[in-house]
């Protein structure tokens, strides 16, 4: 027999061998994933004449949504000794599943319409595989991508720009970006990156302007026309709906039943947000409408406070759900229609979930991911959409990020960390207990005192829950309940500053740990001033610190809004020891002492572990 046919039958059979390799998935893995295949070759697939399919999978998508495909490499960690090509149903470009690389993986994601389907893999040379998976995942939203306005932005300095989000490396866990309400023209380029890589860009421009006068202008029109201009979206977000009020329902839906039948959502789909506290029998219409379309799918907004107790978090999740009558909403909607929206928010954020400072923020988002990991309300939810994601500084962005591969990537159902959800870093954070705990080191008699928030010289009842002040509110299903707290006010002296102490305890020797502190001009919060104050650590070294002006825009219970500007405070240090000491001071340094008689409220002292993970080294 000539080698060259000998050489044929070899690489025939050996192919055939790889091609009998079972599909072992390992089905639902939580309420979110569910792996439909999973293949671990025992032997390298081996292509030397070319590209070659090397095996076909077929498999079930049971509702229109995502999958997520992985290729773990070998034992070396790479495909050098070869590559590997995915496809789904037909081997064409357009149906290649696009891979970036993260860790030991390549991995894609892609939007599949309900119903059978065929994973085809293609392989050249020799490359290395340990396993490829396949997986139904939620839609992991974005929302939203932010202004790139340089500088101070509309509410915060922390909007991050899409440019920023996509060196950073930021956005690989999601796949759905919404946009601001007018986005640059540079964001063509990014949506064309984004969708590239199989994920979806919806828009979100000036739905908010139909909330009023709905009657007067013709959505239908505006709708059409704006997606007729924007073919590179997938979709768009109608924000605010209210499912209390009749007239504005109809509009809508008679609205988005005329854009069905005249095909204008064929491609693109709608995503519904809606507050929580609407009471459900109103719902009843708009969700069998929604129930009867694969392109609409809402959203309930529920933006928890974090004041639950360590070991009773799942008992304060499900006790929120029913006082928000989202167990009646079940009755009406199927859970792939649905997409779960949270708050998130941290010491910059207007939408700040912290109402006590020995809160840990991070381990308050990790324990409601858990829980709705597991909890059997969530099997099957369509997906997640944190509320302005945008608002967070990037230790917490990544946070999110890496919680979200942790849950709705990787299937987990126990926690990603073992962060406390109550911190003793620091006592008395936010001064409720007066002095205890804390050194107040005056420049004068009485230049450090302790004032209750119900004597603050500005509307008490605050919108949501604040940072800053410690006066927050929330509906528990009957009424608003209030709380209050304390703050401390120093008075700037021009001989020396004044300083508050206190010993941070149980650190970990090597940890990196962050500082967080808010304040404000006591006399004037409303003042663009920017104030320099003081933040140091004692014992420990300081990698990182700074003063950023950043903005709060409230809602009063007049419904008037006020906009609060707050200086935020911040220090990074890693622990030397395992003690610290924490100084804070109404003095940035001896050379800027700062304007006499100036009053500067402080409030909400966070100390927590910063999270390293998923970036460089320090």
């Amino acid at each position: 027999m000539h080698y060259k046919n000998i050489s044929i039958l070899l690489l025939f059979i050996g192919l055939c061998a790889n091609a009998a390799i079972p599909n072992s998935p390992r089905g639902r893995l939580n309420n979110f994933v569910v792996e439909q295949v999973r293949l671990q070759p025992q032997a390298v697939p081996s292509s030397p004449a070319g590209w070659t399919k090397y095996q076909s999978v077929d498999f079930e998508k049971r509702n229109d949504g995502w999958i997520y495909l992985a290729l773990k490499r070998g034992v070396n960690g790479n495909v050098s000794r070869g590559d590997v090509r995915f496809f789904i149903d037909n081997d064409y470009p357009a149906n290649e599943m696009m891979l970036a690389e993260y860790k030991n993986l390549r991995e894609g994601m892609k939007y599949l319409k309900k119903g059978k389907h065929t994973l085809n893999i293609w392989v050249y040379g020799t490359p290395e595989i340990k396993e490829i998976s396949l997986r139904e995942i939620p839609a992991i939203i974005f929302y939203q991508a932010s202004s790139r306005i340089p500088g101070f932005n509309r509410r915060s300095n922390h909007f991050h720009s899409v440019d920023q989000l996509f060196r950073n490396n930021i956005l690989q866990p999601f796949n759905v970006i919404v946009d601001e309400p007018e986005p640059p023209s540079a964001y063509a380029d990014f949506r064309i990156k984004w969708r590239s890589t199989g994920r979806q860009w919806f828009g979100r421009k000036g739905l908010g302007d139909f909330l009023s006068g709905y009657g007067n202008k013709n959505l239908y029109h505006y709708w059409t026309t704006f997606l007729k201009k924007n073919q590179d979206y997938d979709g768009f977000t109608y924000d605010e709906l209210h499912p209390d009020k009749p007239k504005e329902m109809a509009y809508l839906r008679e609205t988005l039943k005329k854009m069905i039948n005249d095909g204008v959502l064929d491609r693109q789909q709608v995503y519904l947000f809606y507050p929580a506290f609407a009471e459900c029998v109103n719902h009843q219409k708009l969700f069998e409408f929604v129930n009867s379309t694969e392109s609409l799918r809402t959203i309930p907004e529920v933006y928890l406070a974090a004041r639950v107790k360590a070991g009773k978090e799942d008992d304060y999740f499900r006790s929120s759900l029913k006082s928000r009558k989202l167990l009646e909403v079940a009755k009406y909607l199927a859970p792939h229609k649905q997409i779960w929206s949270f708050g998130i928010g941290n010491g910059t954020s207007s939408f700040n979930m912290i109402s006590s400072s020995g809160i840990c923020l991070k381990a308050f988002f990790d324990l409601q991911l858990k829980f709705m990991a597991n909890e059997p309300y969530f099997k099957d939810y369509f997906g997640v959409a944190p509320f302005l994601i945008n608002h967070l500084d990037e230790e917490h962005l990544r946070w999110i990020a890496a919680l979200f591969r942790h849950y709705l990537i990787e299937g987990n159902r126990g926690r990603m960390s073992d962060m406390p959800l109550e911190t003793s870093l620091i006592k008395n954070a936010g001064f409720n207990a007066g002095e205890k705990h804390w050194t107040f080191q005056r420049a004068a008699e009485n230049s450090i005192v302790l004032l209750d928030s119900q004597k603050l010289p500005y509307d008490k009842k605050l919108f949501y829950a604040t940072s800053f002040p410690e006066t927050n509110e929330y509906f528990d299903g009957k009424k608003w309940v209030y709380f209050t707290g304390k703050f401390a006010v120093t008075t700037r002296n021009r001989e020396k500053p004044n300083l508050i102490k206190q010993k941070i305890t149980g650190l970990v020797p090597g940890q990196v740990y962050s500082v967080k502190v808010n304040n404000a001009d006591y006399k004037n919060i409303t003042s663009a001033d920017l104030m320099y104050t003081g933040i140091r650590v004692k014992g420990a070294q300081v990698l990182e610190s700074g003063n950023i002006q950043h903005r709060n825009t409230f809602r009063t219970k007049n419904k008037k809004h006020v906009s609060v500007l707050l200086n935020y405070m911040f220090l990074k240090f890693r622990a030397t020891g395992t003690t610290a000491e924490l100084i804070l001071s109404d003095w940035d340094s001896d050379e800027f002492p700062g304007k006499a008689g100036q009053q500067i409220m402080w409030d909400m002292v966070i100390v927590e572990p910063f999270f390293t993970g998923d970036q460089p080294a320090e």
